[in-house]
């Protein structure tokens, strides 16, 4: 997932550098385009089980049979 959002994200944060610059027209767009790939992203997160307003899986504790001992 994160090899398919990563380059969508670097586009994004390169367009809302520039977004000073940009005519109405191509605001609008970006506007547009930013609420669809919102919808996509919706869409992926359901279909891969998550589900509407829950929390983050809680972060995995280090397994104890890893750790060395000195």
């Amino acid at each position: 997932m994160q090899q398919l959002a990563e380059p969508v994200l670097d586009r994004t944060r390169h367009a809302l550098l520039q977004y000073q610059t940009l005519t109405d027209a191509e605001r609008e767009q970006f506007k547009n385009t930013a609420q669809l790939l919102d919808h996509i992203a919706s869409q992926l997160y359901y279909a891969g089980g998550g589900v509407p307003n829950s929390a983050p899986p809680p972060r995995k504790k280090p397994d104890s049979s890893t750790r060395h001992s000195h």
